[in-house]
């Protein structure tokens, strides 16, 4: 055998070009032409002999190269931000399920991986500014991407109570939100005999905290705030009221 005849197609396995040509004995060649994270790559060869006499072509060959594709911008402080692997992660030849990212340069932000989601939150978690980290992405066969990604935390409003009315409850009770199921605000109420300081935060369904609706002083009375959740995924979450030993749940259901 004299030479082999190195072919590579892009996106495709119908625009084979000449890539290289290999002198036997060397069976190796290294592919460094206008690489790009994202597409896919197919290669097939033929061998040459010293006559110029031409093999089939080989069995075509073809491998992806997994991209980070980040669109995100801004997040919240006081709360989880949750962003599907599907939304910013893609391969051509695996699904975003099958791809291991890892976090390095954190600032100002703690990343977690639940369900095929990375949960970005604010460090520390009432933090407002600006917050970096590097991701890395790699798919089975070890081929990888890599992106510096800068966000802006915005400062979340704080919720504002509003009385009921002048009646003094004789226990603490969290009310069913209404409406429910809600898109994208909804009415939270709840009572407190007594003067204390109250917290009604958000959970999913994994028990993980997802945002921290309210932090006051509050009570004796009846109160109500309104809660938006535009930047969260539709499904189900947990309310929790705490205060002094009191722990009250209630489920809610925000559809999109």
């Amino acid at each position: 055998m004299y030479q082999y005849w190195l072919y590579r197609s892009v996106n495709s396995i119908n625009n084979f070009q000449v890539l290289d040509i290999i002198e036997h004995p060397d069976s190796t060649c290294s592919d460094t032409d206008n690489i790009v994270p994202g597409n896919a790559y197919a290669y097939s060869l033929i061998a040459v002999d010293s006559a110029g006499n031409q093999s089939d072509f080989s069995d075509t060959v073809q491998v992806g190269l997994p991209v980070i594709n980040w669109q995100l911008t801004q997040i919240r402080n006081n709360q989880a931000t949750y962003v599907p692997f599907g939304d910013f992660l893609y391969d051509p030849d695996h699904s975003p399920g099958e791809l291991t990212l890892s976090f390095m340069n954190t600032n100002n932000v703690f990343l977690q991986i639940s369900n095929r989601n990375l949960i970005i939150s604010p460090d520390p978690y009432n933090y407002a500014g600006q917050c970096s980290f590097d991701l890395e992405v790699r798919d089975p066969n070890g081929f990888w991407d890599i992106r510096t990604i800068q966000m802006s935390v915005l400062q979340t409003a704080p919720a504002s109570m509003r009385p009921l009315n002048h009646a003094l409850p004789s226990e603490y009770e969290l009310s069913q939100n209404y409406p429910n199921p809600f898109n994208p605000s909804t009415t939270i109420q709840f009572a407190i005999p007594v003067r204390s300081v109250v917290k009604i935060d958000l959970y999913n369904t994994l028990g993980e905290k997802v945002q921290q609706l309210l932090y006051d002083q509050a009570g004796p009375g009846y109160f109500e705030f309104s809660f938006n959740a535009q930047d969260l995924s539709a499904g189900s979450y947990f309310l929790i009221l705490s205060s002094d030993d009191v722990r009250l749940v209630r489920r809610i259901l925000l559809i999109k």
